[in-house]
């Protein structure tokens, strides 16, 4: 069995520099349906929802342009 490793979002950290962390390490940015803070993860466990999906053509597209 292997470890899955979740990563805190810093409260202070920028949208844009989260979603390019996530993209190049290929993680999910999830949070518990109850809120809470946000993190990056290789897996969405069951009671979380996917706000970035690192395979997403949008998000992709959002960090074309602000680049």
């Amino acid at each position: 069995m292997s470890a899955t490793i979740i990563s805190y979002v810093p409260d202070d950290a920028e949208v844009r520099d989260i979603a390019i962390q996530a993209k190049a390490s290929h993680l999910y940015l999830i949070q518990h349906k109850d809120g809470g803070r946000a993190v990056l993860s290789p897996i969405v466990p069951a009671g979380f929802r996917v706000l970035m999906d690192p395979d997403s053509e949008r998000i992709a597209k959002a960090l074309e342009v602000a680049a």
